[in-house]
């Protein structure tokens, strides 16, 4: 079953969104009557732990893609089985990485890589999956918001950020939880920067988002 540990929780917190936005949350169940238990209880995850603003800027479909893709993970991954179901939820499953537009990207990119990783250990993935990153976009700076990933993969540039959102989500598709990371400042200038953390053998190893290396832990 899926979410064995956590469902309980959901549910609980899902009540609680309810109490909150009524008419939102019955707009929602009733878009859930016709999807199947696991469906639901992922979609009933993410509207719980979103942002309000994500409740009302992006539709019920736009989140379908996310559940659908992560449960499929779920049955068939050869890595999900081996962290804990919050690893799962928050840093797979969940849909935001940092303020960037939304838009269904897992499906997409799990198309894309998926032939690229097969056979390979956690490490090896999230080294190829970067690399292949790398050939898609490269570094350009720019002021405007932060794109979604599918606008970043499909103009081919983005500032580290958006690399960063770009390479997480493409790690997620593949079921392996990533998250990006951020410094406001460095100490030696006036600039800021942001990269990706991976979770291999256990424990957060980092990358260069878009900035292919032999090995992590080196960008």
């Amino acid at each position: 079953m899926f979410l064995e540990k956590n469902r309980d929780r959901i549910e609980k917190d899902f009540e609680d969104f309810s109490r909150e936005l009524p008419g939102k949350a019955e707009e929602i169940e009733k878009r859930m009557e016709t999807l199947n238990a696991d469906i639901v209880i992922g979609m009933k995850y993410l509207y719980s732990n979103m942002p309000y603003s994500d409740v009302g800027n992006y539709t019920f479909d736009t989140y379908l893609d996310y559940v659908q893709q992560g449960i499929w993970l779920w049955e068939n991954s050869p890595y999900v089985k081996k962290y804990p179901e919050l690893y799962f939820l928050n840093y797979v499953l969940f849909h935001r990485t940092n303020d960037e537009e939304i838009k269904p990207c897992r499906t997409y990119f799990w198309e894309k890589i998926k032939d690229r990783i097969q056979g390979m250990s956690m490490m090896e993935a999230v080294l190829e999956i970067n690399h292949w990153c790398a050939g898609e976009v490269m570094y350009q700076g720019t002021d405007m918001r932060t794109g979604s990933a599918l606008e970043i993969y499909r103009s081919g540039v983005g500032r580290c950020g958006e690399e960063a959102v770009f390479v997480v989500n493409v790690l997620r598709s593949a079921g392996i939880p990533a998250r990006p990371v951020y410094v406001p400042r460095w100490s030696h200038c006036d600039d800021n920067h942001a990269w990706v953390e991976a979770l291999c053998g256990g424990r957060w190893r980092f990358l260069g988002a878009c900035e292919p290396e032999p090995i992590l832990d080196r960008g």
